[in-house]
């Protein structure tokens, strides 16, 4: 795997990871974003909430419609997760 695939991988299991946390966190998630002014701070708020250090991601977060916090998909936004993991792991 080239250095660029692989850093793209990263980049993509860090938007994951978020979705993620975002998805076990919604119901603060959601308070923190209608708690704030605007979008910044927003991103912000999330960023602080779930840990992040990636802009990007936080904003992948803020992107999300409510309707994406159903079991079927964190169901598979969790696969698509493990098999990025998996791709990362096996180089």
């Amino acid at each position: 795997m080239e250095e660029d695939e692989r850093d793209a991988l990263q980049h993509r299991l860090r938007i994951l990871d978020a979705l993620c946390a975002a998805h076990a966190q919604r119901s603060e998630v959601t308070a923190v974003v209608a708690a704030s002014q605007d979008a910044d701070e927003a991103a912000a708020r999330v960023m602080r909430l779930l840990g992040l250090d990636d802009e990007q991601a936080a904003n992948a977060v803020l992107d999300r419609q409510v309707r994406s916090f159903t079991a079927q998909e964190r169901e598979r936004v969790e696969a698509v997760r493990a098999e990025v993991r998996a791709q990362l792991e096996a180089q």
